[in-house]
């Protein structure tokens, strides 16, 4: 299914200017230099771009790890004629107005024609094109799904795709990190070009990946290559790195403000300031008619991880309450891992809502959308939000559907998780606590996950629905349409309908007497030994056992099998506890071991 905005909409801030940091070298803490995809390129891909006319798409976040311009670093090639630039609104150089349109102008260090890429010629022409031969992106993203640069890159690979024109993506870091994934997945009806595609508010990818991602899932047939990065890791985020921030557009100055966008952004749909005209964009929020101590007060009540609340007021210069005193309060990033900024996003507009009569969404459009909609990339939550429903509601809703997206998501990704990365996964349980090993090593490997709050609830019990899930997922199973099954409390409308059929197809799971799947019901340790040794075919249990409680037991050989292939003990030398229910941790720690003793 092809997606495309018939919206016009705002465009999010992408002037590009530069910051000074203390650290110039692009080298990691542990002592390895990342090298960009411009920097691969040069060193060890030069033979794409060699003898070839080149069209670059860039802006002043292009820069290789000695901070040169991608421009002049690929101009100054002798083996390379760069004929033509192309860049997001504020040019290639970051030298036009804001908001301003210049379709063409020349670029004063090149004499190069350069083309817009924003306003009225979102999507590069064939004359733009002309006597192009291979394409070029090199553009810093922010990783998240509003924010315009990744629409610029997949109309761009449309448009060359349509002129047999091999396309090239330069790859960068995603400055949040690429393993955490958040908020709701783009609803169909709510395209525009800060949304274009049903991927997560917070996808986790680097704009090789998605453009990876976009090629294949949308059908754009472009003779796409990636150049990947050397050294960057997913647990990798924007202030680790010692390298310059350049600020991705005028309103993300710094790191702190990258990480608290995506939910800070969303202050962007209602009436409400989100620092524009002051020195703290998106860590300032605020307006004339609220009461900073009370707004502070009630939002660091709600205890969210990572961030804090203080009191502030502040005069926008330009923008919302231009020369207005405001009062609001400015956000503190305490721990960027521990923060759900999208959760922050919510839990801000709904206490602001629930505060301020004054409040107001920013208007519909003639096809009803607020530009919140299209923000959140649906009109659920506005709604929602109106109808009093709590945030953790809302975020349960779209569950499944980010779960779906990340497992489409995870056929992308071209960086493998840092192993050694074991800290800030989940809000509720770190390192320090038993089985947590098993939940990393099941988590890198795309098999479980926390909720939609970043909790992982490691004592919370499984359900023989979950465990079906977490099987499924395990032993990716075939999840067939024509597939029935006669469970009597089991139809298509049964939530995780499809991993219930593939695991009772497969033979792990069976009814009850009655025929009744009872997915609710939580799973006991006797169940959990009969449905892994199913699953991965474990034997060699017998009777002769020093439990004293399995005898008669109608999995008691199971039992016995599992505890011989080391995936399970007893919870002493001389009980098993059949009837015992089985916590998350536990099961992930049985399945963890499962599987590396089926490899």
């Amino acid at each position: 299914m092809r997606w495309r905005s018939s919206l016009t909409v705002l465009f999010l801030g992408v002037f590009i200017g530069s910051a000074i940091t203390t650290t110039v070298e692009a080298e990691m803490e542990n002592g390895t230099e990342l090298e960009v995809g411009i920097d691969v390129l040069m060193e060890e891909e030069f033979e794409k771009i060699e003898g070839k006319n080149v069209g670059l798409i860039t802006n002043p976040t292009g820069r290789n790890s000695e901070q040169e311009s991608t421009v002049d670093v690929i101009y100054e090639e002798e083996d390379v004629n760069l004929v033509s630039l192309y860049g997001p609104e504020h040019g290639v150089r970051g030298d036009a107005q804001a908001g301003e349109y210049i379709e063409y102008y020349e670029d004063d260090v090149t004499g190069l024609p350069v083309y817009s890429l924003y306003g009225e010629t979102e999507k590069p022409t064939p004359e733009m094109l002309e006597d192009v031969e291979v394409l070029l992106f090199d553009i810093q993203d922010i990783g998240i799904r509003f924010y315009t640069y990744i629409y610029t890159m997949a109309y761009a690979m449309e448009a060359a795709g349509e002129q047999n024109i091999p396309f090239i993506v330069l790859d960068r870091p995603n400055p949040l990190g690429g393993e955490k994934v958040e908020g709701p997945v783009l609803e169909e009806g709510h395209e525009s070009f800060i949304g274009l595609y049903p991927i997560a508010l917070r996808h986790g990818m680097t704009v090789g990946e998605l453009a990876d991602y976009f090629n294949e899932e949308f059908g754009f047939g472009e003779d796409l290559s990636v150049v990947e990065m050397n050294n960057w890791e997913r647990s990798d985020h924007a202030n680790e790195l010692d390298r310059l921030w350049i600020p991705p557009s005028p309103n993300i100055p710094t790191e702190e403000s990258a990480f608290v966008y995506p939910g800070a952004a969303l202050i962007e749909g209602t009436n409400i300031s989100e620092g524009r005209g002051t020195t703290q964009p998106f860590t300032l929020l605020g307006a004339p008619f609220i009461d900073s101590t009370e707004l502070s007060q009630e939002l660091n009540a709600i205890e969210m991880e990572g961030v804090y609340f203080t009191p502030a007021s502040f005069t926008p210069t330009f923008s919302k309450f231009e020369d207005e005193l405001s009062h609001g309060v400015q956000l503190h990033l305490i721990d960027e891992e521990r923060l759900d900024s999208v959760e922050m996003g919510l839990h801000i507009v709904k206490t602001i809502h629930d505060l301020y009569e004054q409040f107001e969404f920013q208007e519909e459009n003639e096809d009803g959308q607020s530009f919140f909609d299209l923000l959140i990339g649906n009109d659920f939550v506005r709604h929602a939000i109106k109808d009093g429903m709590a945030v953790e509601e809302m975020m349960a809703s779209w569950e499944a559907e980010v779960e779906e997206f990340k497992e489409t998501r995870a056929e992308y990704l071209l960086y493998e998780a840092d192993e050694d990365s074991s800290t800030g996964l989940f809000t509720d349980y770190d390192a320090s606590d038993w089985g947590y090993e098993a939940v990393v090593d099941l988590y890198h490997q795309g098999l479980i996950e926390g909720d939609a709050t970043g909790a992982f609830r490691p004592d919370d019990l499984v359900t023989r629905v979950e465990a079906s899930i977490f099987l499924t997922r395990a032993l990716d199973l075939p999840i067939d349409e024509t597939m029935t099954v006669s469970f009597a409390d089991v139809n298509e409308s049964t939530p995780h309908y499809e991993e219930i059929i593939a695991a009772a197809e497969a033979g792990i799971f069976s009814g009850s007497t009655t025929n009744y799947f009872h997915g609710e019901r939580e799973l006991r340790r006797e169940e959990a030994a009969a449905i892994f040794v199913r699953s991965f075919d474990f034997t060699g249990g017998t009777l002769s056992s020093s439990f004293t409680d399995i005898e008669g037991r109608p999995f008691a050989e199971e039992i016995m099998a599992l505890c011989e292939a080391g995936i399970i003990e007893g919870v002493n030398e001389a009980e098993f506890a059949p009837e015992q229910t089985v916590t998350r941790r536990e099961f992930a720690l049985m399945l963890s071991r499962a599987l590396e003793a089926a490899h």
